[in-house]
């Protein structure tokens, strides 16, 4: 198995870790001797400097989450886990208590994964316990707070990464099948072919592929899916396939473009693989009627196909 080969299949399956598939990539890096995609992999495997924000690509962006918290008030009075209102808090501190920003590397998030089952709690500083205690519930006093990060935000994270991944490495192997075997100094591509597809593939917002003849501009949904989106997004949502995942789909779609060969494209393939999987584990809301295969089933029908 060539060290592409590999990416590939450490890119399409949860077995392997994301940060082992960087490694992978920090060494294809060396072998093509492109800084752009070296940098973008050392950032990815350590973090991404939170004084550069600009920095962050847009798979990355801040997302608002919501914040839950401890109180306690006179004659043993109190709130648990209840609900902070974004109103209650000075606007200007917004950014910091109630935001999730994803500067840190994948291992990190691999190992919140691992730790916090459905949700991550990520608690507030101590000096905003003190600094607004007292002005959200009447009465109340602020004991503890915490932002809520589901698990599903950082999957998609995860996801979006090594989508990104695997569309860069199919275009390299397209090109130069043996690239990830190349001598130390001799790099099989041309640097500007490199570049050129490390900012499509990964940094664009909808890192496309030009696989198996497949146009390298996004396609409109429309255009893919005979019977139009919405159907099959109501389909999936009735079926318990959570919002984001939806997502996910979409982008897959639209960067594949319509079946070759009666094929779907790697990005659908990828995430039908992760569906797959998530379904049958419990991961996702399915009812037993809605298993794997009929998720498969609708997408595929959603193509031509089924």
């Amino acid at each position: 198995m060539t060290l592409l080969q590999e990416i590939q299949s450490g890119a399409t399956t949860s077995e392997e870790s994301l940060t082992t598939v960087l490694r992978k990539c920090m060494i294809l890096a060396a072998r093509l001797d492109n800084e752009p995609f070296r940098d973008w992999v050392k950032r990815e495997l350590k973090g991404y400097p939170e004084n550069r924000p600009e920095l962050l690509p847009v798979y990355r962006e801040k997302v608002q989450l919501q914040v839950h918290g401890d109180f306690s008030g006179f004659a043993g009075s109190g709130l648990r886990n209840a609900r902070i209102p974004p109103a209650a808090i000075d606007p200007e501190y917004h950014d910091l208590l109630f935001f999730v920003h994803f500067y840190a590397g994948v291992g990190y998030f691999e190992s919140q994964l691992e730790a916090c089952g459905d949700f991550a709690h990520i608690p507030w500083p101590a000096d905003a316990l003190v600094h607004f205690g007292e002005q959200i519930y009447e009465g109340q006093q602020l004991m503890a707070a915490h932002k809520v990060l589901p698990a599903t935000l950082i999957r998609r994270v995860l996801d979006q990464i090594r989508d990104r991944v695997l569309a860069f490495s199919l275009e390299i192997e397209k090109e130069a099948p043996d690239a990830g075997e190349a001598r130390p100094g001799d790099p099989p591509l041309p640097e500007a072919f490199v570049s050129q597809t490390f900012h499509t593939t990964i940094i664009g917002d909808g890192a496309t592929l030009n696989a198996a003849g497949r146009d390298l501009s996004a396609t409109k949904i429309e255009q893919i899916l005979p019977g139009g989106w919405e159907p099959l997004r109501a389909g999936l949502t009735e079926a318990g396939v959570p919002a984001d995942e939806l997502e996910s789909l979409k982008r897959a779609l639209e960067a594949d473009g319509a079946p070759v060969a009666d094929e779907v494209g790697p990005r659908t393939r990828s995430w039908l693989g992760r569906a797959t999987e998530k379904a049958a584990s419990g991961a996702w809301p399915v009812g037993t009627e809605a298993g794997a295969g009929v998720i498969a089933g609708l997408v595929l029908s959603a193509l031509g196909l089924g």
